[in-house]
């Protein structure tokens, strides 16, 4: 596939981006994000899925062209090959779920407090979010201070079942922690073992008809972490913030509560529904939200600004970039992730904010970068973050601590602006 061109970026800024005086102002301290070990290209998926499951012609000439269709290259799921797509009993979901989300939570909140370089016992909340709940306590969050030794009065909240704006509902929820205490430090992690919807599909006959929003399930969602520090009145020479969040906002979009469903059977199945007009909803919503909530009063325009939009599909970027007039390579992060990722849910958000906000010297698209998710509801979470561009001998001691850490992570770039029409998706 062809790169897009690079003439896209613009220099980075040659002097240090002074911070603003306001105590009360939210910072991005430290970002991170962390993958299963298990990774497969998306024909292995393809493979497997049809080894697992014997379909009619019909569905099984639909899954050969849905799971190109993606454009998702590769994926990482937590498990070995021959337990994709294999059914499990509850207690093995759930199990399963558990293990694996502390595994890659952990990890990634390990690389955002590496690269925030604070002291972990100043971490003041913790912020926990999933879309892969199950009925588990104590809950994620209070297993995630202990592991990660954080103090035991950490302040906690666990969101669930908020789809793919997890991260950034979180996000902007420990936003409004730390604007209405500079003090605080707020550690927000977010795990999805997302691909777990393959193994507990509804039952299917061998050799009959799969209902293609299933198939679609499987073609797209993979598992992963991301994390983030947020907090105020940063410490000079210990804490380097990688970007001011100036605004954070939230939409119920009226009447598309069934645009979107998720529900559980009472033979452990998990089943996913989606309107297939829900990327035309998205398309239309998001250029308005961004415009008259996230821009409104800024002076800036959406053609100041890099997006970083969770990668839903190839529709779900293409539509509000074409609605607004702006170029894919606006959305280069978000096709990157959707193309070496896969849709990861709400985990997707925080490892995009990762990405974007640690892109090397001379790569660095905008100063300003519009952050949107989008879940079921349907409901969209939006932020305008203004880069802080460090003395670069602050961020190369930055990246030498994430190196000495051992966890920094490599992303391979480029990706096609074709976009294929059939791929038609979704939350």
């Amino acid at each position: 596939m062809n790169a897009l061109p690079t003439s896209v970026f613009l220099a980075a800024p040659t002097v240090p981006t002074p911070l603003v005086s306001d105590p009360a102002t939210p910072y991005v301290l430290g970002t991170g994000e962390a993958y299963p070990p298990y990774s497969y290209s998306q024909d292995e998926f393809l493979e497997a899925f049809l080894e697992r499951y014997k379909l009619d012609a019909e569905s099984e000439d639909f899954a050969r062209r849905i799971f190109p269709a993606t454009q998702i290259k590769h994926g990482c799921i937590n498990l070995p090959r021959e337990r994709l797509f294999q059914k499990m009993t509850r207690s093995e979901f759930v199990e399963y779920i558990q293990t694996s989300t502390k595994d890659i939570a952990e990890r990634a909140a390990k690389i955002s407090l590496a690269n925030w370089g604070g002291v972990r016992s100043d971490i003041t909340h913790l912020v926990f979010g999933t879309m892969s709940a199950v009925i588990d306590s104590p809950t994620m969050d209070a297993k995630l201070i202990k592991s990660l030794g954080l103090l035991p009065t950490t302040k906690r909240i666990s969101v669930q079942q908020m789809g793919c704006l997890t991260g950034f509902r979180c996000l902007s929820l420990a936003t409004e922690i730390a604007r209405s205490d500079p003090k605080a430090r707020v550690l927000v992690v977010v795990a999805d073992i997302r691909s777990g919807l393959q193994n507990q599909l509804p039952a299917h006959t061998a050799g009959g008809p799969m209902s293609r929003v299933t198939i679609v399930s499987c073609a797209l969602f993979r598992d992963a972490a991301s994390a983030a520090v947020i907090g105020g009145s940063p410490h000079m020479g210990r804490e380097v913030p990688l970007a001011e969040v100036q605004r954070c906002a939230s939409l119920l979009i009226p009447d598309t509560e069934d645009y979107v469903r998720i529900k559980d059977g009472d033979d452990g199945t998990i089943s996913w529904y989606n309107k297939k007009e829900l990327p035309d909803v998205v398309s239309a919503g998001v250029p308005t939200f961004v415009t008259d909530t996230l821009l409104q009063g800024t002076g800036l325009t959406v053609q100041d600004v890099q997006f970083i939009m969770h990668p839903g599909g190839p529709k779900i970027l293409h539509g509000p970039a074409e609605i607004m007039g702006v170029g894919n390579e606006k959305f280069q992060a978000s096709w990157d992730f959707l193309q070496n990722h896969g849709n990861t849910s709400g985990s997707s958000n925080l490892a995009l904010l990762h990405v974007e906000l640690t892109r090397p010297a001379g790569a660095v698209p905008s100063s300003h970068v519009v952050c949107i998710g989008i879940g079921p509801g349907l409901s969209l979470e939006g932020l305008l973050l203004r880069r802080i561009t460090p003395d670069p001998a602050v961020a190369a001691r930055r990246q030498l601590r994430m190196i000495r850490s051992n966890l920094s992570l490599e992303r391979p770039s480029g990706w096609s602006a074709d976009l294929p029409d059939e791929a038609n998706h979704i939350q």
